[in-house]
């Protein structure tokens, strides 16, 4: 899975940093300082782990550009232990019953990936769903694999 997800997502720059997150608040600026101008695949595990939760901060392009620096690191540190693990699968996968509010904006995420990159996703979410810490913590991954792929079905309506 690893190695799909480098291939998958390989290349391209880094946004520029006005791009990583668009919303003018605080949480925001320091994100946007923090992801400027560092590549997705030399992300270290410290940057993720001060930024656990930003992925869902993220505009449409960075999400896409930074997601696989994310999902790899959670395939690396599967616990309930482990924050950055925890929000990046909520991040890929919606509650869909607390998120609805949220829909067109995590519609317009999914975007800018390829269909390679959308079935990774759901993947993703499999490994997770059937992992005995971090899948059995979490608990409700196959609603949220129904999400992630009403989402992907749907993008193109937000």
């Amino acid at each position: 899975m690893r190695f799909r997800i480098r291939s998958a997502f390989a290349g391209g720059e880094p946004p520029a940093s006005d791009r990583i997150a668009l919303h003018e608040c605080e949480e925001c600026a320091d994100v946007r300082r923090a992801l400027a101008g560092i590549a997705w695949d030399a992300m270290p595990d410290a940057l993720i782990a001060a930024h656990e939760s930003s992925l869902v901060l993220l505009s449409p392009e960075a999400f896409a550009y930074y997601l696989p620096g994310y999902m790899l690191y959670a395939l690396e540190h599967m616990t309930w232990r482990d924050s950055p693990s925890e929000h990046t699968v909520y991040a890929i996968g919606p509650n869909p019953s607390k998120d609805e509010g949220m829909l067109d904006w995590q519609r317009a995420r999914l975007k800018p990936l390829t269909a390679e990159q959308g079935m990774l996703l759901d993947e993703f979410l499999a490994i997770i769903e059937k992992d005995h810490d971090l899948g059995a913590h979490i608990g409700d991954i196959a609603a949220r694999r129904e999400s992630l792929r009403h989402l992907w079905e749907t993008r193109w309506h937000a």
